[in-house]
């Protein structure tokens, strides 16, 4: 009889906790969402430091730059959180970001590490979300000319 309470417990609490996984899930796409999806611009930038033939630092300019309403929506079908919890943060910046504007106003910056995650700068959330399908998304990058930053991912 003790041993039924504790595995009812058990599941009980487990039933509860991916709830709460889900909840969570869902109320980081929802915040992403409303604030990228008024972006009528997405910039893929390098993190990497580009240098010139003197060895001076330069912004090499964006990868791709996509112009119209529905970029965001775009985005999000191939950036899906998953259902595991958030990655602790490092040190690195990722391999690409992209950045989210409406006119001139950067609404969001996210960087993009190969593994599979996002970090959402200056965002509400403290560490990296998985994402669901990192082939996808990888795809979606290497299709919009980011392919030089994600060597080493499968294609």
């Amino acid at each position: 009889m003790r041993l039924l309470t504790y595995v009812m417990l058990f599941v009980t609490l487990s039933a509860h906790g991916a709830d709460d996984a889900n909840a969570s899930i869902q109320k980081r796409m929802q915040q992403l969402k409303s604030v990228i999806g008024a972006a009528d611009r997405l910039e893929i930038r390098t993190t990497a430091v580009t240098v010139d033939e003197k060895g001076r630092p330069f912004d090499p300019g964006p990868y791709t730059v996509i112009e119209r309403p529905e970029v965001a929506t775009e985005f999000l079908q191939y950036c899906v959180i998953s259902d595991a919890a958030l990655l602790p943060p490092c040190l690195c910046e990722g391999e690409l970001y992209v950045e989210f504007y409406r006119g001139s106003n950067r609404l969001a910056r996210l960087y993009y590490h190969k593994e599979g995650s996002i970090d959402w700068f200056q965002g509400p959330w403290q560490g990296f979300a998985p994402i669901k399908s990192n082939d996808k998304l990888t795809k979606w990058f290497r299709e919009r000319g980011a392919a030089r930053e994600l060597t080493g991912i499968p294609k």
